[in-house]
């Protein structure tokens, strides 16, 4: 019987605000995607502190670290759609959102937008040192709602998510469109 119901944040719950920003200061040649994917990577999963990944901006865009943060922080926009159907969802199941995050980011939003008054447990893989599609955190998070990995469903924009997650026992959904969501979420009988 499925129980709860977990959302990725960047890309589900909200825009991607750092690929956005990142597009509208450079054309991102495959290299260059790499090299910055692999520097998400790192402040995500807190082998990198906010800092030295605002830094390392700051040196390749010859911007300061907070304007940078502001910049990508006012690209955030809550999607409607999902943030009105996970109020929904709370009604009758558990709703918890998980996130590949700088975890700084990720307080400061959790507190702008009330995020805890909709997710009654939000993991963010900063806090943890583990990154999607990494088993344990997908545990940690079934954990932290105090059900199995089973009775999850798991959303989430990039495949390899979805597919880990999928591996690890947990109903999965890949998210490209409310409507193909909302789909998928009927055929799950949710």
């Amino acid at each position: 019987m499925l129980k709860a119901i977990i959302f990725d944040f960047a890309g589900v719950v909200a825009s991607e605000a750092y690929w956005d920003w990142l597009a509208s200061n450079l054309s991102l040649d495959d290299k260059r995607r790499q090299y910055f994917n692999e520097l998400s990577y790192k402040v995500d999963k807190g082998v990198i502190s906010e800092a030295e990944f605002l830094g390392v901006l700051s040196n390749e865009f010859g911007k300061a670290p907070e304007v940078i943060k502001v910049e990508i922080l006012n690209l955030i926009k809550l999607q409607p759609q999902i943030i009105d159907l996970a109020k929904n969802l709370k009604k009758k199941y558990k709703v918890g959102m998980l996130t590949n995050y700088c975890k700084e980011w990720m307080y400061f939003l959790i507190e702008k937008h009330s995020l805890r008054s909709i997710f009654s447990v939000i993991v963010i893989s900063s806090e943890l040192g583990i990154i999607k599609p990494e088993r344990g955190i997908y545990e940690e998070t079934a954990k932290k709602l105090g059900v199995d990995m089973a009775a999850c469903v798991f959303i989430d924009d990039r495949r390899a998510n979805v597919d880990a997650a999928s591996k690890y026992g947990m109903k999965a959904i890949l998210y490209t469109s409310f409507d193909s969501l909302e789909k998928s979420l009927r055929t799950l009988g949710i």
